[in-house]
């Protein structure tokens, strides 16, 4: 995406197209620049083995959050997701809500 600049003598402007830009730049660079949507995983049921979870994005997930859990455990990643499931394991089971981009 290119900033359409304004051409004007006002330093005020020419600042805050200078800081859109740079915004712009940082958000083109990061590292979920380019992710088409997320997906919301309500009510996934996370073993203490390693529980395959359907994400449905389609490609590999940047990343992954915890959104809800109805225990006290620790729910972490068993190995690298793929194109078509987080692979997730719980120090107790539990039921967790999930957003995955």
């Amino acid at each position: 995406m290119t900033l359409k600049r304004v051409i004007s003598q006002d330093r005020n402007l020419q600042l805050v197209q200078d800081n859109v830009d740079n915004a712009i730049t940082k958000l083109q660079n990061s590292p979920i620049s380019g992710f088409s949507g997320a997906s919301f995983i309500q009510n996934a049921a996370i073993g203490t083995s390693q529980t395959p979870v359907a994400h449905k994005l389609g490609r590999t997930p940047v990343l992954w959050i915890v959104v809800g859990i109805n225990a006290n455990a620790t729910i972490y990643s068993s190995q690298a997701s793929d194109a078509n499931y987080l692979y997730l394991t719980a120090s107790a089971g539990c039921t967790g809500s999930f957003v995955v981009m």
